[in-house]
């Protein structure tokens, strides 16, 4: 439990705006990373993406 911490934080309503916060917030702990990290998690998150693409485009080449 020490990885974590506990806090209060306001929510934006608006899609637009909980995005915005949520890509800004990425940002900074995207910035947080060593350089080898920053690497690893690119990897990881284009690896998911590319998937994801690939899963959707098959999706639609099968209806």
């Amino acid at each position: 439990m020490n990885d974590y911490a506990i806090k209060l934080d306001v929510e934006p309503k608006d899609k637009y705006q909980k995005a915005w916060k949520a890509l800004v917030e990425a940002e900074i702990a995207f910035s947080d990373l060593e350089p080898q990290e920053q690497h690893r998690l690119a990897e990881n998150y284009f690896k998911v993406k590319g998937m994801y693409s690939l899963f959707n485009a098959l999706q639609h080449y099968s209806k």
